[in-house]
């Protein structure tokens, strides 16, 4: 018995269409952050693994922040206290300048807008910065409140002289 053409139509309408391209393309999610001088950012959130993988991950760290990887994939808590033990342990080592080119190295990756730019000199009129616009305090806030829910990170940032307190 033939399908009557209204039923045909409803089921077409019903069933899920293919997502268009421009939407596949991945956007970061963002938040808007004054920082301690004052000036607001547009910032996004980053993950270990993009640290890892862009190379700015301080050597001490690297082996941890594999096993972090497989504990995740493993389902394990790594906001537990025995986590804590270990990244307080393995970042014991890391002095103030190795944890400061850590900031400087992954500031970029952190501004949406303003955009960070390195290495060229920006252009103010299209949005950009340098890294030296950004004060330390600015890059070193922006940093801990990227990592969002890795709450692990802002424990291995000793605190720098004028007690800037992680946010």
């Amino acid at each position: 018995m033939p399908v009557k053409k209204s039923v045909r139509e409803r089921q077409m309408k019903a069933a899920p269409k293919v997502t268009p391209a421009r939407q596949w393309r991945r956007q970061p999610p963002t938040y808007l952050r004054t920082l301690p001088s004052g000036n607001t950012a547009l910032l996004r959130r980053v993950t270990l693994i993009e640290i890892a993988t862009s190379g700015h991950l301080p050597e001490p760290l690297s082996a941890l922040v594999g096993e972090v990887i497989e504990a995740t994939l493993a389902r394990q808590d790594v906001n537990s206290p025995e986590w804590a033990e270990k990244w307080q342990a393995r970042t014991a080592d890391l002095d103030l300048a190795t944890m400061q080119k850590l900031i400087d190295d992954v500031t970029p990756l952190l501004f949406v807008e303003p955009v960070v730019v390195v290495g060229r000199d920006p252009d103010y009129d299209a949005g950009e910065i340098a890294l030296d616009d950004v004060g330390l305090e600015d890059r070193s806030d922006a940093f801990v409140s990227a990592f969002g829910e890795v709450g692990l990170l802002v424990d291995f940032f000793p605190e720098p002289a004028g007690g800037l307190q992680p946010a």
